[in-house]
Parts: structure tokens; sequence; C-alpha cells
């Protein structure tokens, strides 16, 4: 995948608003699913009604972790390209 990324061209060839609307996504994305995801989960993990619905919970905790890592891994790549 960072293959892919770093060969593509698309965020070259963006118009500024787009780029404006993908740098915006990514930092509100990261900024606010990560507290709130891991939030819910956490308390789910803790409070849930039965072993299994605990044990779910920390898995959609780390299901919430890899999402935002990815997004993370998008954005990083960009940074070459543009700072912002």
């Amino acid at each position: 995948m960072k293959n892919a990324l770093q060969r593509s061209k698309i965020f070259d060839s963006l118009e500024a608003g787009w780029k404006s609307a993908a740098k915006l996504h990514f930092g509100a994305t990261v900024g606010i699913e990560l507290p709130q995801g891991l939030s819910g989960e956490g308390r789910m993990s803790r409070f849930g009604l039965s072993p299994a619905w605990r044990n779910v919970a920390i898995f959609g905790a780390l299901d919430e972790i890899r999402h935002n890592q990815i997004g993370l891994y998008f954005a990083h790549e960009f940074v070459s390209r543009d700072a912002q």
C-alpha cells in the first residue's frame, strides 16, 4: 500500500478546494473519531452486560485504533507534497 500511495499522483492533480477538503477530512476524522469511538467501546468493555459483549467491545476498540492508524498513514504520505 505504501508503494501505491507514493506512486499516486491524484493529490497533485486536485484543485485547491478539494485539497483543502482532503486535509480537513484527514484532520477531523482522526481528531474526532478516535476519542469518541474509543470512549464508547471502552465503556462497553467495562460495563457490558455479559462477558461476550465485553470481549467484543475490546475488539471494537482495537478496530477503532486501526481505523485511525490507516487514516494517519494516508495523510502522512501526503505531507511531503503539502506540509499543511
